[in-house]
């Protein structure tokens, strides 16, 4: 096998094997930013408020015998830990008021997400006190680009590493029947490691929220 073969080979195994690290770090990444509290702050206190509104609605009803009129009616203080405002409003996670309707017998409280918009997904997605965490609130992948940048350079940086650490140990000899297996040994371990190394360093750049 003449060096051109033989770079152009190693060239190709090192891009395949930095290609499937930096795949599987983003994957890993994007499912550990996701599902964590600490991946949007105001999601996570807009959620505990919901939670904190359908117990004392549910009080009041139990009291009163019917729905409160207005989140004003709701008891404010230590025991309910809501914080009413004078205008008589609840703030959600991004400091908005939630919207309040009465729908027969049921009370609905909403939050229209980071976006302060109907509708949407990830983040922007809507929540209720019926819905505290619908299926489109999942955090896609573009949002999880834009909004973890360290996470995202983090797996770019681990996949560039395993593609120079890959292109290190190859060399002509690995590429022939003996030199295979221990090839194959080598490209092994340096997936499990490279992988393992990404994921670590993406979860050291989970942002606060805040």
């Amino acid at each position: 096998m003449d060096n051109k073969t033989d770079m152009a080979l190693r060239l190709l195994l090192s891009f395949i094997v930095g290609a499937t690290v930096t795949g599987f770090s983003l994957n890993s990444g994007w499912q550990a930013y996701r599902d964590s509290p600490r991946a949007s702050y105001g999601r996570w206190e807009t959620r505990g408020v919901l939670k904190r509104i359908d117990s004392a609605i549910e009080e009041y009803r139990q009291q009163n015998q019917s729905l409160p009129r207005s989140l004003g009616q709701l008891p404010a203080g230590p025991a309910s830990r809501l914080q009413i405002q004078a205008d008589g409003t609840i703030l959600d996670g991004w400091r908005r008021p939630f919207l309040y309707s009465r729908e027969g017998a049921r009370a609905v409280v909403l939050s229209y997400g980071q976006d302060g918009k109907p509708g949407g997904v990830g983040l922007n997605a809507d929540l209720s006190n019926l819905r505290p965490n619908p299926p489109e609130a999942k955090i896609s992948f573009k949002q999880f680009v834009a909004f973890a940048p360290a996470m995202v350079n983090a797996c770019l940086i681990s996949g560039m590493l395993a593609f120079l650490l890959t292109l290190v140990i190859t060399n002509n000899a690995q590429f022939s029947r003996r030199g295979s297996i221990a090839l194959a040994i080598k490209l092994i371990v340096t997936l499990v490691a490279s992988a393992l190394v990404a994921s670590f360093m993406a979860m050291l750049h989970i942002p606060s929220g805040h």
